[in-house]
């Protein structure tokens, strides 16, 4: 068996490995800051730390429902617009996950749509250079504690600053997939605001592998990287800053909070 034929049958089982949780999933993410109205403006930078992108976080309350939005406007006019929706009644829960991704910032555009508890999906995608769109459709089994990556500066505010936690959150590849997330606390770093020092915590989120996946990622040298969050102030920890790629295979990224120039 030549190499490409084993990594191609390599590849065939793990997308099964990661479409199932198995015996590690976990609780869902207990609510220790009931989510109200807020609006957040942001910037997408690549590895050179030049901007590539400015974007919004804005999330609406409704009772116990909350939907949030996250969206980037590149300046090569790409766009990624994910949009989350939650019942926040004691813990998150997620209730649907919409992501769209479009441009040449992208391998290819992809409308994707997930609910939950169902696991109904339904995709559509167009690699890069290609002319005809591709409808997938069909069911997955998600975990009561799955979410979306874009979702884990949300989730780490409300764990206590030294407790370390698992979720699970589905990616499109384009195909959805399951993956478990191990989130720890790592070291604090300083950051200046005005003449002040102020200090940020700082969490590293690694996605777990497991069986053949493992084993293909290592083979390629397609292994993910960590994520990597940043928050600050005591009573209230606010997001500063995340770092980590904005798709499956993607560049590292770094999002900024960033505030209005004026004319």
């Amino acid at each position: 068996m030549g190499i490409r034929t084993l990594l191609a049958t390599i590849l065939a089982a793990s997308s099964l490995v990661l479409s199932v949780p198995g015996d590690s999933r976990g609780a869902p993410v207990r609510v220790g800051f009931v989510e109200g109205a807020a609006h957040t403006f942001l910037v997408l930078r690549d590895g050179n730390a030049k901007a590539i992108a400015h974007g919004e976080w804005w999330q609406v309350a409704a009772g116990e429902r909350l939907e949030v939005h996250l969206r980037f406007r590149f300046a090569d006019g790409s766009l990624s617009h994910e949009t989350f929706v939650l019942n926040q009644r004691r813990v998150f829960t997620l209730a649907s996950y919409r992501l769209v991704q479009r441009g040449p910032s992208f391998p290819r555009d992809v409308d994707a749509t997930i609910e939950r508890p169902s696991g109904r999906y339904t995709i559509t995608h167009r690699t890069r250079g290609d002319v005809q769109d591709i409808v997938d459709s069909g069911r997955l089994d998600l975990p009561d504690d799955v979410y979306g990556g874009s979702m884990l500066p949300l989730l780490v505010r409300n764990f206590e600053p030294t407790v370390a936690f698992s979720v699970h959150v589905v990616v499109f590849t384009p195909k959805p997939r399951v993956v478990r997330v191990d989130v720890k606390r790592a070291e604090d770093e300083k950051f200046m605001l005005g003449p002040a020092e102020r200090t940020a915590r700082r969490y590293v989120a690694h996605p777990e592998l497991r069986g053949l996946t493992r084993v293909l990622a290592s083979l390629t040298g397609k292994t993910p990287p960590d994520l990597h969050i940043w928050m600050a102030g005591e009573a209230v920890p606010s997001f500063v800053r995340f770092e980590g790629p904005l798709y499956p295979g993607g560049p590292v990224w770094r999002i900024d909070s960033a505030g209005p120039r004026w004319k």
